[in-house]
């Protein structure tokens, strides 16, 4: 996510799943971490990408860009594409969340990566 174009080098998607195998029942949640030039205008891209993702396999989509969470209803439309599926966002104690904790609630699992801000 961090190297290609999102979606474009299926050849290391596929050699990323099938080497995650091998984890079988201790596999929990992937992480796809999109820069923070990905805003919510390249959301196609995105929905592309998650179409194709196995829907056995849990994934936490980390948006680092400011816009997603700063631009009212910028991700409402994502989070209502992934309800109910195996696909949840990561949220971190970088930015500030606007949204009440149950609407970013869109699977089974919820990551959250603390930083530690000194405040």
């Amino acid at each position: 996510s961090h190297e290609f174009e999102l979606g474009t080098n299926h050849y290391d998607q596929k050699d990323f799943l099938e080497s995650i195998e091998e984890l079988g029942k201790h596999l929990g949640p992937c992480i796809l971490r999109l820069p923070e030039i990905f805003s919510p205008s390249m959301i196609k891209l995105l929905y592309r990408y998650l179409n194709a993702w196995p829907s056995d396999k849990k994934l936490a989509v980390h948006l680092t860009g400011e816009e997603w969470w700063k631009r009212a209803g910028a991700l409402e439309p994502l989070l209502k594409n992934i309800r109910g599926s195996q696909i949840s966002v990561l949220v971190d104690d970088k930015l500030e969340v606007p949204l009440h904790p149950e609407k970013l609630l869109t699977s089974d699992h919820l990551l959250v990566r603390f930083y530690g801000r000194p405040k």
